[in-house]
């Protein structure tokens, strides 16, 4: 096999590849003699159908999986001479062939750098870390007492405002049809709540237990429902109870209403919450500054086909934004806003590969990995937040590797950042909540 690097530039590199007619030819002769000695065909005993029979009805398709084959090996062959690592498929042209002659083709692949980690072991990185204090304590507890909701029925007749809650029935009509799953008995609806459409709410602000109210509203353009999706609508409303907010206090009731035994349970595990909240934003602040230091010391080339599959995904979540701001109201970007907007996601989307590429590199070099037990530590916290359908979900991920993958990176990537944390030069800084918010508000800033 001839192999001649006829160009390259930058990570992609462009081969000639000539392969001798005697090397093909002779493989298909191999694996029609393989074939033959299973196949089976009427008047034939098995392994006895003549050459020239296998060869009219078989030989095509094994030339063309030979080729294939060929043209695989011959790839894999060149990358392990050159030592190069694909970042995609390689690209073919087969300049030449017929049966007989030399297989002769290109290949266009484009490949993924060498890289060689900056020494960080003299860099120094700050450690935040936040005391949790019962002043924040007890802020955390007046905000869930706030947010509590406890009602009473109202004693005196009045009518409702924004922030009561009703009791209603209702029926909803699209013309004279009623409308599937639009109706309901015994609704608990707190004025103001936003749960359910806009402009529902506030037409029963005023009414009486008793009312029979007609609400028109007209559903959002994005509403779920397709066929519902801005249409009007009209609901025949009744409103059969009454209640109030009532203001909740900080003590061994709000702790039960919560499943604990008394204030100070809660007040236990408040603090163990906010600790291991403050620990995770801390993580992510001395992860933003490694990660920011790792771009300023590396600037090596990295895959375009890489850096735009990861454009088009920032690129496609950013359009979904703009379509979300257009129809809360505000005017649609202008051309020279998403160019410019464009631009800026690709620098991004530049910085993510490369960052992920030398991050990928440096656990390799030290062997870093996620073992078993962590991942699925990690997937059991993930389906948490689908509730009662937690188990399911969890066997949903252990049969998609690709759903594992979205959780097996960022575990490796942590554990990253932790080694280069471990072997730099690493201190601790005690800081008040307040100052610690600040840094986080700053972070998010730099983000956005």
């Amino acid at each position: 096999m001839q192999i001649n690097e006829k160009k390259v530039d930058g990570l992609k590199h462009t081969f000639e590849v000539v392969v001798p007619s005697e090397t093909v030819e002779s493989e298909i002769s191999l694996r029609l003699q393989e074939a033959g000695k299973s196949i089976k065909l009427p008047g034939f005993r098995p392994g006895k159908v003549p050459l020239a029979i296998l060869i009219k009805r078989y030989e095509p398709g094994i030339r063309r999986e030979t080729l294939e084959k060929t043209i695989h090996q011959s790839t894999q062959k060149i990358l392990k001479e050159k030592q190069l690592s694909p970042a995609s498929d390689p690209q073919y042209d087969i300049k030449e062939y017929e049966a007989g002659q030399d297989l002769n083709f290109s290949m266009e692949i484009e490949v993924l750098p060498k890289i060689v980690p900056a020494d960080l072991t003299k860099v120094p990185f700050e450690r935040l870390k936040v005391k949790v204090t019962e002043s924040d304590i007890n802020e955390a507890l007046e905000k869930i007492a706030k947010d509590h909701h406890r009602t009473r029925s109202v004693e005196k007749a009045r009518k409702a405002k924004k922030h009561d809650t009703l009791i209603i029935d209702f029926k909803g009509w699209q013309g004279k049809t009623l409308i599937p799953g639009g109706e309901s008995e015994n609704f608990r609806l707190q004025l103001g709540s936003g749960s359910l459409v806009p402009g529902f709410e506030d037409q029963l602000i005023g009414a009486n237990v008793g009312d029979k109210v007609e609400v028109n509203i007209v559903f959002p353009e994005t509403y779920p429902e397709k066929s519902l999706a801005g249409k009007k609508a009209r609901f025949e409303v009744t409103v059969k109870e009454h209640h109030e907010s009532v203001s909740v206090g900080i003590d061994d009731e709000l702790a039960k209403d919560y499943n604990f035994s008394d204030l100070k349970a809660m007040r236990e595990e408040i603090k163990k919450k906010l600790t291991i909240q403050f620990e995770h934003s801390a993580f992510l602040l001395i992860k933003r500054s490694v990660l920011d230091i790792l771009a300023e010391k590396h600037t090596f080339q990295v895959p375009e086909v890489m850096v735009n599959n990861e454009f088009e995904l920032i690129w496609k979540q950013a359009q979904e934004e703009f379509e979300a701001e257009v129809t809360e109201g505000s005017k649609p970007k202008t051309s020279k806003e998403l160019e410019s907007r464009k631009k800026m996601f690709k620098a991004i989307a530049e910085r993510r590969v490369r960052l992920g590429l030398l991050l990928a590199e440096i656990g390799q070099q030290n062997k870093i990995s996620v073992s078993q037990a962590e991942l699925q530590k990690a997937l059991r916290e993930e389906v948490t937040k689908y509730g009662a359908q937690a188990q399911e979900a969890f066997n949903y991920y252990l049969k998609n590797k690709q759903a594992q993958a979205q959780i097996h990176a960022p575990l490796y990537e942590n554990k990253v950042i932790e080694f280069i944390l471990k072997n730099s030069n690493l201190s601790e800084c005690e800081i008040t909540t307040k100052e610690f918010n600040k840094k986080l508000e700053q972070l998010e800033k730099s983000i956005n």
